[in-house]
């Protein structure tokens, strides 16, 4: 909770609020784990029934919910299936879900304003051990990712990545910049060393 007071500056970020009296008790029915957009205007949730897992979309504005992505819709073969991870584009509109299919890891990317989510398979990221979008990519198509210590950079487009950086531990994007450590325990911004 946040500690606000009369006649004093109560500074906040990356927050989320939520109205008191949601109505998201209903829907909470069945959540195993919840995804908020950057917007704060809606989330995924992770849900599981007798059919397995899926992901629905829940418009947190409108209170209204619909199923987002069901296992089918990634692995028609049938097999185990489990939701890892999610990353949400900066707009708030695409997703990258990553996902263990038979014990192997599988990364997807959706569009949450399509009607039919249609997932694509980004194959050409499965060996990274991170992926994210790309702070410099507003339509939610270019990705960075880690693999080895080394930062890569691709594209839905082109479905190819290119190496852009050596010895980097850790990477991440923050209100549209890059941030990355590097194995020599340097902190940088963009390129710029912060520490």
């Amino acid at each position: 909770s946040l500690e606000v007071k009369a006649i004093a500056v109560t500074e906040a970020k990356n927050i989320v609020l939520f109205p008191e009296q949601t109505g998201f008790q209903i829907f909470a029915k069945g959540v195993e784990k919840f995804f908020p957009a950057p917007s704060g205007k809606k989330t995924l949730l992770r849900k599981n029934d007798p059919q397995g897992q899926y992901l629905t979309l829940f418009d947190l504005q409108n209170n209204v919910e619909e199923i987002f992505i069901r296992e089918k819709d990634l692995y028609k073969k049938g097999g185990a299936i489990s939701f890892l991870d999610l990353r949400w584009s900066a707009d708030s509109q695409k997703v990258l879900i990553r996902t263990a299919i038979n014990e192997q890891e599988k990364i997807f990317w959706a569009d949450t304003q399509q009607n039919s989510a249609s997932p694509v398979a980004l194959d050409f990221l499965k060996d990274f051990e991170k992926v994210d979008f790309s702070p410099d990519s507003p339509n939610g198509r270019k990705f960075l990712g880690l693999k080895e210590q080394t930062l890569f950079s691709g594209d839905l487009d082109s479905r190819k990545t290119i190496e852009i950086l050596d010895h980097v531990l850790a990477f991440s994007s923050f209100e549209g910049k890059l941030y990355f450590l590097k194995n020599d325990g340097f902190v940088f911004r963009e390129g710029q060393k912060l520490n």
